[in-house]
């Protein structure tokens, strides 16, 4: 499985030699470096791997591309720019996942999480502008917790990045994705704020 999109690792290189972190093209993955989250997948294909300790946080930044089997023997290709933050393994962290309204609202989501069966659509825990725009899901137990997980002022802070992000929180860390590509490095900056200020309060 390629992927050719000489603007994405661009971006990437770009972003890597402006925060001199370590930059690799081509990987071949380990128990240290793999990316998890929902997206994981044996289908998956990772590149332009960005790592290093940026501004005290341990970062990985990554493009995945994977098929997603539909009903009907249908399959589709999608693609996330991915960012990972090390928060350090947390056991009892409940799982939280927030859907934006951008391309892969709904209709990927829904069958991705399939695979986690303990993740379900909760209600949103305060109305706010970024509430409007973000489906929650977590585990059921895990429903009175929210407030706990991600402030309204989280997520004020995340409404002015926009909504055309993905945020997940498990056990061993943050994840921030953007579905489809990064074109340039300003988009790549944005998800680096935005799992900044999700992992300051478990960091």
């Amino acid at each position: 499985m390629k992927i050719n999109n000489p603007l994405s690792k661009n971006a990437f290189n770009e972003f890597a030699n402006e925060h001199s972190l370590l930059y690799s093209a081509h990987f071949e993955e380990d128990a240290h470096n793999i990316v998890r989250g929902v997206t994981l997948s044996n289908t998956r294909k990772d590149e332009y791997l960005v790592q290093g300790n940026l501004e005290g946080y341990e970062t990985q930044l990554l493009q995945r591309k994977t098929t997603l089997q539909k009903p009907g023997n249908e399959r589709i290709a999608l693609k996330w720019a991915i960012l990972h933050i090390d928060i350090g393994r947390k056991p009892n962290l409940p799982h939280l996942f927030l859907d934006g309204m951008n391309r892969y609202h709904e209709d990927v989501y829904d069958s991705i999480f399939t695979k986690f069966h303990k993740l379900v659509l909760v209600p949103a825990p305060y109305q706010n502008n970024f509430t409007k725009n973000y489906r929650f899901f977590t585990n059921p137990e895990s429903t009175t917790k929210l407030t706990e997980l991600i402030s309204i002022e989280d997520t004020e802070k995340l409404s002015t990045l926009g909504h055309f992000m993905d945020y997940e929180l498990l056990d061993e860390g943050i994840y921030v994705y953007l579905p489809g590509s990064a074109e340039d490095k300003n988009q790549l900056q944005q998800m680096f704020e935005a799992g900044r200020i999700l992992a300051a309060k478990f960091t």
